[in-house]
């Protein structure tokens, strides 16, 4: 027969296996199923899965990408957590992407800028990008989103910007945000999106990144 202590014992012990399991199922509902939960806590990744919204505009212009406006999460700079987006794509993949469109619509398409859509991790991958083309045979501007490493839209945009040449190498947009992770005044920040573009003033290509600290323009030479 089971002495009091026993029964104590098990109590006890299913006790535990009942918290045990109620944790682990709120880290996983937490992380959003076992496989993240998994690579966040072993492997130190935080997945994001996210499907951004094209932008709804019918006109842009040169100036339009200088300016960067993200519906992602806000990205430490510094901390190191390594931030995994499903499907997402770097800045210059996006082009790569788009390109292939672009040059079916006009054979003499050129980029005017691209923007992020979506979350942009510090290695420069993004869920979404807007890719936009100008055409001097078209007299018109050509509009991509590339959401999830695809196309999902695509469209014809009033513009009188007829895209530029494009630098030669030039670099993809994880360099950029290297340039500015060591700087002192951006220890604490964040990063919520970047940009591509054109500087008219200046004839050369660059990147805005938009942080916590503000938005900071760096020539691509």
């Amino acid at each position: 027969m089971k002495t009091i202590s026993e029964h104590k014992h098990k109590i006890v012990l299913i006790a535990v296996v009942v918290v045990l399991a109620l944790l682990v199922l709120s880290v996983v509902v937490y992380y959003g199923g076992f496989t993240k939960a998994k690579r966040a806590l072993i492997n130190n990744e935080r997945v994001i899965t996210e499907a951004p919204l094209p932008r709804t505009f019918s006109e842009t212009s040169t100036t339009e990408g200088r300016f960067v406006a993200s519906s992602g999460e806000d990205i430490s700079l510094t901390s190191g957590e390594r931030v995994v987006i499903e499907d997402g794509v770097t800045l210059k993949e996006s082009y790569v992407i788009a390109e292939q469109e672009a040059r079916t619509w006009a054979s003499d398409a050129k980029l005017v800028y691209i923007k992020s859509l979506g979350t942009v991790t510090t290695e420069g991958v993004s869920s979404g990008w807007e890719v936009v083309f100008g055409s001097d045979v078209q007299k018109s501007g050509y509009a991509l989103a590339v959401i999830g490493g695809v196309v999902s839209e695509k469209k014809e945009v009033v513009s009188a910007a007829v895209g530029y040449e494009l630098p030669q190498d030039w670099y993809d947009a994880v360099e950029a945000i290297r340039s500015i992770q060591t700087l002192p005044q951006f220890e604490q920040a964040t990063i919520s999106g970047l940009s591509f573009y054109y500087n008219e003033d200046g004839k050369r290509w660059g990147y805005a990144i938009s942080s916590s600290n503000g938005t900071v323009s760096i020539p691509v030479r």
